[in-house]
């Protein structure tokens, strides 16, 4: 799969994390029933974009059960629990609008033919990726 085609696949990604977004938003406002099953499939969506395996290697809490859409009195089925969700998408859809990011500077160094840092740069040091600093000519 080429590059183009990687990063228009994530921009949808992005796309549809927040058009779910909207959907919890509105469920927030909807009848006891409809909310339940909204929510319940938007909870499926959530754990289908994250990358789960790859976010607990690194130290994030898990999910918890999502709850089952067809029982209107499970837990985490009411309009602040929506609400909540819709916050989840936002976040999540901004990981991967981070990702689109860092991937699109990534094409732009390497069309312009500069030198990428490798991988093997520890993240904690930071001003190893900063640009060098103008002398001082004052």
């Amino acid at each position: 799969m080429d590059w183009a085609t990687q990063t228009d696949i994530i921009r949808r990604i992005v796309a549809m994390l927040l058009v779910l977004a909207d959907l919890a938003d509105r469920a927030r406002h909807a009848s006891r029933p409809e909310r339940c099953r909204v929510l319940g499939l938007l909870l499926r969506a959530e754990m289908v974009a994250q990358v789960d395996g790859h976010a607990r290697r690194r130290g994030a809490p898990p999910l918890g059960g999502c709850p089952d859409p067809a029982i209107s009195d499970a837990p985490g089925n009411e309009p602040a629990d929506a609400a909540h969700l819709a916050l989840r998408l936002r976040a999540l859809s901004l990981v991967w609008a981070t990702l689109l990011a860092w991937m699109l500077r990534v094409a732009r160094r390497r069309s312009a033919g500069s030198r990428i840092v490798p991988a093997s740069t520890p993240a904690g040091d930071a001003h190893a990726l900063a640009a060098p600093r103008a002398p001082d000519t004052s």
